[in-house]
């Protein structure tokens, strides 16, 4: 609709993307054709703020990435209201963004998805090849329609796996919807494999009605045999949140909640933990992804995500929080040994400290200086 990228990696930075319209996938940019780089240069869109773009009964009302290797690189961005009929047509799938089944590999990290919408499948995302999504928050994305009476028709009102291997964490998904009722913020099928951690699922609903009564209740479903999906210390709103069908399966690790997440103010849509959430240092810290997306922009990728969607730091009082946003306190600069990141040093930060007084932490021990 907007741009057309033929390989080549450009970096998209700081723009506005909006009320654009393509007769085919990719309302704002279509993606084809990306390869792997030996110097290890992505495509990259970063800062950027993607509304009201959509397709003509087609996929990807913002994004479409067609074939391809390498890498592709989302972050810091905001997607609205993308995928919506106005008249000339709407996305069938992927409302903000839609990825191909040979497409490379997609990071999505730090942005905000909201009011997006699609027909079928993936209100605000849909994915068939290979995705990592961290620190992301999801609300208000829907499925419009039913087709047909098979439920893996259609569903997905935040996320739709379709094949390949998606993995999440620290995100927050809220108030998402599906029509059918399957799937109100996630769909995981024909053989996809999603791992899921440290984030909070809540509030969903079913736009309309008519499913069996058994899956009326779902939120996240896991359809058709090879698909599966594996959650760990997630919140989730009921013991029957996760529901399988035809041969899917679903694997509830550690650390999984059932509790209200006391958002700070969900009428006003901010969905940071207030002061006594359940929520507050009770992720797992092993499962906080590597920065994929370079954050901090120090090259490293292989260290854990630094920030937090608010650009805080990522980790608090040693034990991360779940869901997109770290609630502590943020300090322009800190004194020298603050360790445990409250903005003083003091009796506490000694203690940690001493507590590995003169411990070696050198690979391979042996390196060692007594």
């Amino acid at each position: 609709g907007a741009i057309h990228i033929d390989g080549g990696k450009p970096l998209i930075s700081n723009c506005q993307i909006t009320w654009n319209f393509a007769n085919g996938p990719g309302g704002g940019i279509y993606i084809k054709n990306q390869t792997a780089d030996p110097n290890g240069r992505k495509l990259r869109i970063t800062n950027c703020t993607f509304s009201d773009n959509t397709v003509r009964n087609s996929a990807g009302g913002a994004i479409y990435i067609a074939a391809g290797s390498g890498e592709v690189v989302i972050d810091n961005c905001q997607f609205y209201n993308n995928g919506i009929s106005y008249g000339s047509g709407r996305a069938m799938y992927g409302g903000a963004i839609f990825t191909a089944s040979n497409s490379p590999l997609t990071v999505i990290a730090n942005s905000i998805f909201y009011g997006n919408q699609a027909a079928y499948w993936g209100g605000a995302v849909y994915s068939a090849k290979s995705m990592k999504v961290m620190n992301c928050l999801f609300y208000a994305n829907k499925t419009t329609d039913s087709s047909g009476s098979n439920p893996d028709w259609n569903g997905g009102g935040a996320i739709a796996v379709r094949r390949g291997t998606f993995e999440m964490s620290n995100s927050t998904l809220v108030s998402n919807s599906s029509y059918t009722n399957i799937g109100r913020s996630m769909v995981v099928e024909l053989g996809g494999v999603a791992n899921i951690s440290n984030s909070i699922f809540w509030n969903d609903s079913a736009v309309g009605s008519g499913w069996p009564t058994s899956l009326e209740n779902n939120g996240f479903f896991v359809s058709g045999t090879g698909s599966s999906a594996t959650l760990a210390y997630c919140d989730l709103p009921t013991t029957l949140y996760a529901f399988t069908y035809s041969g899917g399966v679903v694997n509830i690790g550690d650390g999984i909640m059932y509790s209200d997440p006391l958002f700070k103010d969900i009428y006003t849509n901010d969905y940071h933990l207030g002061d006594a959430s359940p929520l507050i240092d009770v992720g797992d810290n092993n499962s906080v992804m590597s920065d994929f997306a370079d954050l901090d922009s120090d090259l490293d990728v292989n260290e854990p995500v630094p920030f937090d969607l608010d650009g805080n730091t990522r980790m608090f009082n040693q034990t991360v929080d779940m869901g997109a946003y770290e609630i502590g306190i943020h300090c322009p600069i800190h004194p020298v040994g603050d360790t445990n990141g409250d903005c003083k040093f003091d009796f506490k930060d000694f203690a940690q400290m001493a507590s590995g007084w003169l411990e070696c932490n050198t690979v391979p021990q042996s390196e060692c200086v007594n």
